[in-house]
């Protein structure tokens, strides 16, 4: 089992005031039994947190390793078939934690039946390769007015954009009292911008995890790379993550808090909504610009209404974290789904 970070945190406040707030808390304590060894402590927080959460597939998942791991073998086999039936895969055949079960009759039944139900589908193609060891990237946007692909390095902060015959070069870097990660990227062709989300992340040279949160929104010329616009977040946000820009030119922000700037306003504020979402990653708008979607670890993709901030979520979408666009007239969303470990 593969423990994650989250860039989200709960406040203890809240999470008295939301079942789902509350399983968040479960779980860090569970991963922390986890690193810990204690494997019983880890199975009775996880229970908990699915009590709070029971639309949680990652907690489930979990809670089956946990079974496992104190030998009760049944309750983890209920588990896994209920995942499996629901076309639901952690890697069960790779995960050390399962070790136990691999012998059972009823596993190896499992196995078989995830097999035959689930079949990966891919339609892509490679663009490019690039042989570079540490950019650790993590944001992507295209130009399409120039078939002009960005992306960021969560190591250094340095904006990379790959021109339409394939050439790399660095168009930009994301700093602010020193580099930040560069995450989330959007093309803004009506400003003429691209914006990047930069964050104090672990996973950047000389992160300082002491030091105060720094994490802002960064735009830079479209053409020259040159930073036109630059508006930090409060030092107590642990962290943003992904950027949208409104039809109506206002920039939308996601991460442990949703933030907006308005447009010809010079100062990015949260933006508040009924109820919370619980942290934010992937985000964009439908084509008219009245509708906010976020996708939230524990919650699943939430569809707000920008005018009046009230926050609804969308049926069986837990664990649904990347949104990349809401497209064409019939106004399809694109959503990515990806699993983290008992830290989640």
């Amino acid at each position: 089992m593969t423990l994650a970070a989250c860039l989200m945190t709960v406040e203890p406040a809240l999470a008295q005031q939301h079942p789902v707030a509350e399983a968040q808390i479960h779980q860090r304590d569970a991963a922390q039994s986890y690193r810990d060894g204690d494997f019983e402590g880890f199975t009775r927080s996880l229970e908990t947190a699915l009590e709070l959460n029971p639309a949680s597939f990652a907690t489930r998942y979990n809670l089956a390793c946990g079974y496992a791991l104190t030998g009760r073998t049944t309750e983890s086999l209920d588990l896994l078939e209920k995942l499996i039936r629901a076309k639901v895969d952690f890697g069960i055949t790779r995960d050390p934690d399962l070790t136990s079960l691999h012998d059972t009759d009823r596993f190896r039944e499992l196995v078989t039946l995830l097999e035959s139900s689930i079949v990966p589908v891919s339609n892509s193609s490679a663009r490019m390769t690039i042989d570079q060891l540490g950019l650790i990237p993590e944001g992507i946007a295209i130009d399409e007015e120039t078939n002009r692909m960005f992306f960021g390095s969560m190591r250094d902060g340095n904006i990379f954009v790959v021109d339409s015959q394939g050439m790399m070069s660095k168009f930009a870097v994301v700093r602010h009292d020193g580099k930040l990660a560069a995450i989330g990227l959007t093309v803004d062709n009506a400003r003429h911008l691209l914006w990047s989300i930069g964050t104090a992340f672990f996973q950047m040279e000389d992160f300082d995890a002491e030091a105060p949160g720094r994490a802002g929104v960064f735009g830079f010329d479209l053409t020259t790379g040159e930073l036109k616009h630059e508006y930090m977040a409060d030092s107590s946000v642990q962290g943003l993550n992904d950027v949208v820009v409104a039809p109506s030119g206002d920039v939308f922000v996601s991460g442990a808090v949703l933030h907006v700037v308005r447009a010809g306003s010079d100062e990015m504020v949260p933006f508040t909504t009924t109820p919370d979402p619980f942290g934010s990653n992937g985000i964009t708008t439908d084509p008219a610009g009245k509708t906010l979607f976020v996708s939230s670890y524990p919650v699943g993709i939430a569809a707000i209404d920008i005018a009046s901030g009230a926050f609804s979520t969308l049926r069986r979408t837990y664990r649904f974290t990347g949104l990349m666009a809401c497209i064409g007239t019939k106004a399809i969303l694109l959503v990515f789904r990806t699993a983290f470990g008992p830290g989640d």
